[in-house]
């Protein structure tokens, strides 16, 4: 397997904990693609002890230079049969792969040149050594050949090694061969051997996983030409050209991932995204139900109900604000402080108890539960455990600095957004106040009195105003009057402004609202699970994309996993 590959199945073991196939170990027979030689490949005869895989040598080359042996430990080094030509370049590529563990023999045959035929240790052999041999040679091995005989067709050890080996090659680069097939047909004729032959096929094709059954060739080690030989030595010894090579190995290729994506499909990582979803909505709901939004409320009540609260953010906003009335501002000046003195003007302090138990204990609770009922939670807040005391009163302290924070930016956005009225209303201002002083005292009484008099008493009519004007009865009416139109003004004003705040403050959904820090804070609660999710999500869609590229599809849809 390539890189990447590989890190995706350890993403995924990562994730789900699974036990690593085998052939994801590093000593699996798993056939290394990249590393194979352009120019010779290899072409190995896999089998028991005593099968014949030497005989079978002998007669493809035409000449008796394998080593037969029936008795003993068997094959313990493999044996390499080139052609005297290639001899050096595969001396250094099997010292690369298997160094100091293999004799080279050369022959002169010219239908061997360009490959080179392995006699490979028994792989029933008691030596483990012997096994992990042949082990390390399939990893860089094209085309094996399964060579069993007669009586040892059926052993279990040669069909679970093909099994493990077909994950990461294609059947179709793999020749079986049955040998000594003359035993059975002498007894029982010919019929018996196409019997056990169809017999091998369903097992090879059971092993590999196919649906079509393969080629099996039977052989003697009599007679070179008999039964299916030459049909076999056309096969193996036929020189492969450089873009056959190229095709098989992409074959090989196609074969290691499809493998690969169905072990991913099956890892069950479509159930552990739904259960992680599931635990996700399940975790806000009840942070939102128990703590998010009653302590929403509680924290919008107050700032809209609490009189320290509203001195603290209401009061230096009217103040600013009714700073451009004349006449207004000096009654607030004056009746202002007085109703400070009614409360005491503190900065904002939001009560860390909601229903008469702590935050954080409600936290503690809340994450128990939620423990409980998956374990994985144990694992995503290993750090912050806030099932437990300090965590738990760590968050909550962290909530309760953050609200302060945010009241006083509250603060300093109020007035910023309130401070300063509008274009229009500063215009209007002066009328409203000193246009109403010179008026309704002044201006009004002499206008109204020039409107109703003749030319000829308008000069006497008009002192005479104004010496009324001037008479402490009128001047005491006039201050009355005026002190009532502004003590109404400065109370409209107050109420005009203090409800536009209130309304403000009564919009949650603002982002500069104080309660939206403890939206943020529910966040940051979920984020390792959240966090989770995404992993999962992320690694879902490259499985997805990994199997679509490898020509596998999903068996079932991961919406009905669950």
């Amino acid at each position: 397997m390539d890189a990447p590959i590989r890190q995706l199945v350890d993403q995924v073991l990562g994730v789900t904990g699974g036990r690593r196939p085998d052939w994801a170990n590093d000593q699996a027979p798993v056939l290394q693609i990249q590393s194979m030689n352009d120019s010779i490949y290899l072409i190995g005869m896999i089998g028991g002890k005593d099968v014949g895989k030497s005989s079978l040598i002998n007669a493809l080359l035409g000449q008796s230079i394998a080593r037969v042996s029936g008795f003993g430990e068997g094959t313990r080094r493999a044996l390499a049969y080139v052609f005297q030509d290639d001899s050096m370049t595969v001396r250094r590529q099997l010292d690369q792969i298997i160094p100091d563990q293999f004799d080279l023999i050369e022959h002169t045959q010219p239908s061997g040149q360009g490959r080179v035929l392995l006699d490979l240790p028994d792989i029933d052999s008691i030596y483990s050594e012997h096994v992990e041999l042949t082990r390390r040679l399939l990893r860089h091995m094209l085309y094996p050949v399964w060579v069993q005989s007669i009586e040892k067709y059926a052993d279990r050890e040669p069909i679970h090694l093909l099994a493990t080996v077909a994950r990461s090659n294609t059947p179709e680069n793999f020749l079986f061969v049955l040998t000594k097939s003359d035993q059975v047909a002498n007894r029982h004729g010919k019929q018996a051997v196409d019997e056990l032959k169809s017999d091998f096929a369903d097992r090879v094709a059971r092993a590999c996983q196919i649906v079509d059954r393969p080629v099996v060739y039977a052989v003697t080690n009599t007679d070179s030409q008999a039964f299916d030989f030459p049909e076999l030595a056309r096969k193996i010894l036929f020189r492969r050209t450089p873009e056959r090579l190229s095709h098989d190995r992409e074959a090989a290729s196609r074969r290691q991932r499809q493998t690969v994506a169905r072990w991913l499909l099956d890892a069950g990582l479509d159930e552990k995204l739904l259960i992680a979803k599931r635990l996700h909505d399940h975790a806000g709901q009840v942070l939102v139900s128990r703590v998010v939004e009653p302590l929403v409320d509680q924290v919008t009540d107050r700032l809209i109900h609490d009189p320290q609260l509203q001195a603290h953010l209401i009061e230096p906003t009217v103040n600013a604000r009714l700073g451009y009335w004349p006449i207004v501002n000096m009654i607030q000046a004056t009746l202002g402080p007085v109703l400070s003195l009614t409360r005491s003007v503190r900065p904002a302090d939001i009560s860390q108890t909601l229903a008469g138990r702590e935050i954080a204990s409600h936290l503690r609770g809340i994450f128990a539960e939620l423990v409980q009922s998956d374990p994985m939670v144990l694992t995503l807040y290993a750090r912050d455990k806030l099932w437990e005391h300090e965590p738990s009163d760590r968050a909550s302290a962290g909530l309760q600095q953050k609200l302060d924070l945010a009241i006083q930016k509250h603060r300093k956005g109020l007035s910023e957004k309130f401070s300063r009225p509008g274009f229009l209303t500063r215009m209007v201002a002066p009328v409203l106040t000193i246009g109403v002083v010179i008026w309704f005292p002044i201006l009004q009484p002499i206008l109204q009195t020039l409107l109703q008099d003749s030319a000829s008493d308008l000069t006497r009519e008009t002192i005479l105003t104004v010496v009324e004007l001037l008479s402490a009865s009128y001047l005491l009416q006039s201050v009355g009057f005026l002190a009532i139109y502004f003590l109404i003004l400065w109370m409209w004003l107050r109420w005009r402004t203090t409800r536009r705040i209130q309304r403000y403050l009564r919009q949650k959904t603002e982002t500069d609202h104080p309660a939206a820090v403890i939206l943020e804070w529910q966040d940051q609660l979920l984020e390792p699970i959240r966090q989770y999710v995404e992993q999962l999500e992320s690694l879902q869609t490259k499985i997805d994309e990994f199997a679509a590229s490898a020509g596998v599809i999903r068996s079932r849809p991961s919406d009905q996993a669950a």
